[in-house]
């Protein structure tokens, strides 16, 4: 009977991964043509930031943490894109998961930051894109839709490879370009 129990509640366990791996495999390889969802963060003014308000720009959503070494190595990279980028269509958001205001502050100032970088205190966005480590990446058209997800660190060069090919995109394949 023990033996039984055991084999149910490990079938169980099979069947729950088995749907979290399909999850998290359409987030990894979007079709072109999936929504993007919704972002639930702050910037450091205590505004609410919307995917919905950047409708026409290409978009980098970023998942990161200031005890991750390989997110503190990127940070300054898409930093530099975005400096160089932002009035081309281009927006990034960077949002830590789950540590205080605080601690994203410091950050900003010792990296000397110009991006605006985001919290999610309660790690609800980190959990409508199932992100389970940092860095984590989505790249996101200008109609909002998911065109890639990046687990692990990206730099300068691979953005302007990824994104570059959607800025060059006709405005209507792209939406339209908000300043």
């Amino acid at each position: 009977m023990r033996r039984l129990a055991l084999s149910l509640a490990l079938g169980a366990l099979v069947l729950l991964a088995a749907c979290d791996d399909k999850r998290e495999e359409a987030l990894r390889q979007p079709d072109g043509d999936r929504t993007a969802p919704e972002i639930v963060a702050t910037d450091l003014d205590g505004s609410t930031v919307r995917l919905a308000d950047l409708k026409g720009k290409v978009v980098l959503v970023n998942f990161w943490q200031a005890s991750c070494g390989p997110c503190l190595a990127e940070l300054p990279d898409f930093d530099a894109f975005y400096r160089a980028n932002q009035n081309k269509g281009v927006a990034i958001l960077a949002i830590n998961m789950g540590e205080s205001e605080d601690v994203v502050r410091a950050t900003v100032r010792r990296l000397d930051l110009s991006m605006p970088l985001l919290t999610d205190r309660l790690d609800l966005t980190s959990a409508r894109y199932n992100v389970l480590a940092a860095p984590t990446s989505f790249l996101i058209d200008g109609e909002g839709r998911l065109i890639e997800r990046v687990n692990g660190p990206l730099n300068e060069k691979a953005l302007g490879e990824k994104i570059g090919p959607l800025l060059s995109a006709p405005t209507a394949e792209r939406g339209n370009v908000v300043g």
